[in-house]
């Protein structure tokens, strides 16, 4: 079956979509620089946020594993 690809709703869709291994401090710099996150909010902003959507990702790995058990 064909994974239909779906734009991402916000960052932290974008977040649970993405694997454990893919998102850290270095990546969404990287992201956030090139203006790959643009859409979600401005860059200043997102940069700000960098340690809670590293905090929401870790809970958000930890819900998915707790679930999985």
């Amino acid at each position: 079956e064909h994974r239909k690809e779906k734009k991402f709703e916000g960052i932290h869709d974008m977040i649970a979509r993405l694997s454990g291994d893919v998102i850290n401090k270095k990546s969404l710099e990287a992201l956030i620089h090139s203006g790959c996150l643009d859409r979600f909010e401005n860059r200043r902003t997102l940069i700000e946020a960098i340690p809670q959507i590293l905090a929401y990702h870790k809970e958000f790995q930890k819900k998915q594993s707790n679930s999985q058990v």
